[in-house]
């Protein structure tokens, strides 16, 4: 009984490694490129980075109060400047049910606060 345990023991820890390394791959990035537009007045933005730091996460960020390039890069990506938006490679998203539904689908692929 003690070698079907030493032997049901060492099978386990080398299964183990491999288990580990197949979900460290599915945690890779979905998309090349995140930004997210905001001003510092805006409820609707205080929504998305509230659940950003609610998860302990973080996107770069783009506070578009007297930014009239950020206001250009937003317009050009989705067509109006609208706040919140998250731009995903070049795509833009508007509104915080949207932004929040996207973030928490990939939550594990963000970086860490």
């Amino acid at each position: 009984m003690k070698k079907f345990l030493l032997c049901l023991a060492l099978c386990m820890a080398s299964i183990a490694p491999t288990q580990c390394r197949a979900a460290e791959t599915t945690t890779q990035k979905s998309y090349q490129t995140i930004m997210l537009y905001y001003t510092s007045s805006c409820p609707y933005c205080h929504e998305v980075t509230d659940y950003l730091h609610s998860i302990q996460k973080t996107v770069p960020m783009k506070n578009l109060n007297g930014d009239a390039e950020g206001q250009d890069e937003l317009k050009k990506a989705g067509g109006q400047v609208s706040v919140p938006a998250l731009v995903v490679d070049g795509k833009a998203m508007y509104g915080s049910d949207a932004i929040n539904a996207w973030i928490k689908q990939h939550q594990n692929e963000l970086a860490a606060e």
